[in-house]
């Protein structure tokens, strides 16, 4: 008999973590469940650590990325085409569950044949012996009701939830696999095919986090750091143009174009202008003057020039109260220089 949920997660370098997940649904109040865990490649001691953990769980299987390319991405839809539940989530390798995370998750789909997947709370933490409550004053994800205008959040970069919020019915993603070619707004690029295309979301309207998500503090890089390689960049040109022509398709474009343009394509901008690569900051440029006017895009180009980083992040902070009048940046600004 096949598994009520599947739950699918990638790994990469991260045993430690991931041995934490895996503990976390040992003690699930709900025994229907599966784990699909796919190595992207490790380079350190994740695959045996994790075979050796897993040695008296049945329902676990670590499985190891035997194709081209690599990626988190990739890692899922080999996930998804070895699990067999009704149900789908898709969890990263460092995180927790609460022990009625499938228990809830799956009542909910059962008692609503009608929704296509549904979003539950989630909250991050930094100590695993200390986890916050729903009551926690902090950011809590996947929480709404029904009049959220999703596209327009996502598009915005205002993310009611993300992929790890959310229980999928099978049959609703079975053609919706996951951009191979996508290398970061990985989430983005799998919630906004689905919202397009019309999947039926519910909220649960549950007051317990079911979901932790991991910050490091102490693992902090620059903000910059993760959007700015050549690879990440056209794979970025990449999936906002092929945002752009799903909205148009599905004559959408003309109500979110101003939405996604100051939303997430401009968030993205501004990372651009902090990594000072010339080329990728016109190639997005370009990309964006093919659907949108981006006179103040143009404005802001020399920034990228600047070789000091402090410069430019003082200079692009200016910019945005000047342009935009957008304190908040230069009040940022301020305060590193004053650290």
């Amino acid at each position: 008999m096949s598994p009520l949920l599947s739950v699918i997660i990638p790994c990469y370098n991260n045993g430690k973590y991931l041995v934490e997940m895996i503990d976390s649904f040992r003690h699930q109040t709900s025994p229907d469940w599966e784990m699909i865990i796919v190595d992207d490649g490790s380079t350190d001691d994740t695959p045996q650590v994790v075979r050796d953990y897993i040695s008296d769980l049945p329902n676990v299987r670590f499985l190891q990325r035997e194709r081209q390319p690599k990626g988190s991405v990739v890692c899922r839809n080999i996930g998804f085409d070895h699990s067999k539940g009704k149900y789908v989530c898709h969890l990263d390798a460092d995180d927790l569950v609460s022990p009625t995370f499938v228990e809830h998750r799956v009542e909910f789909m059962e008692l609503h044949p009608d929704v296509d997947y549904a979003s539950f709370p989630a909250k991050t933490f930094t100590d695993p012996n200390d986890l916050p409550s729903f009551e926690t004053d902090t950011l809590t994800w996947g929480v709404g009701d029904e009049r959220i205008d999703l596209l327009g959040r996502f598009l915005m970069a205002d993310y009611p939830f993300s992929v790890w919020n959310n229980i999928y019915g099978r049959e609703a993603i079975s053609n919706l696999p996951w951009d191979e070619n996508v290398l970061i707004y990985t989430d983005f690029s799998f919630i906004i095919p689905g919202i397009i295309h019309g999947l039926k979301h519910s909220f649960s309207g549950m007051k317990e986090v079911d979901y932790y998500y991991r910050v490091e503090l102490s693992n902090k890089v620059a903000m910059t750091s993760s959007f700015v390689s050549q690879a990440k960049c056209d794979s970025t040109l990449y999936l906002f143009e092929k945002t752009i022509k799903s909205l148009i398709e599905n004559n959408q474009f003309r109500k979110y174009k101003k939405q996604f343009l100051n939303g997430l394509m401009f968030v993205h901008f501004k990372r651009l202008l902090l990594g000072s690569d010339k080329k990728n900051v016109k190639a997005y440029i370009d990309l964006c003057s093919k659907y949108f006017n981006t006179f103040r895009f143009r404005l802001m180009f020399p920034i990228c020039t600047i070789q000091s980083e402090q410069r430019r992040i003082h200079l692009l902070s200016l910019a945005l109260l000047l342009l935009f009048g957008d304190f908040k940046p230069l009040k940022e600004s301020i305060n590193r220089r004053l650290k």
